[in-house]
């Protein structure tokens, strides 16, 4: 049998993102979620520097000024 005591735990939570293209801070729960956050490490001849850690919180916004015309959009129906 299993004894259990309820305690409370304190962690971080994310309140809000600043986007590191264009430095806008971002508070509101549905502009938050639609950020991409990228994490990625310099692979061997990287441009960036072998092992070279990379990360960057970009806004939904600047994704699409910058990455629009590279990106492969496809509607998902019945998906939220």
């Amino acid at each position: 049998m299993k004894h259990t005591t309820r305690i409370t735990v304190e962690q971080d939570t994310v309140t809000a993102i600043t986007c590191d293209a264009c430095e806008q801070r971002y508070d509101d729960v549905l502009e938050m979620q639609a950020f991409v956050h990228i994490v990625k490490t310099g692979g061997y001849g990287s441009i960036f520097g072998d092992g070279t850690a990379m990360e960057c919180d970009l806004c939904q916004h600047c994704l699409q000024a910058r990455l629009r015309d590279a990106l492969r959009l496809e509607a998902q129906p019945g998906r939220l």
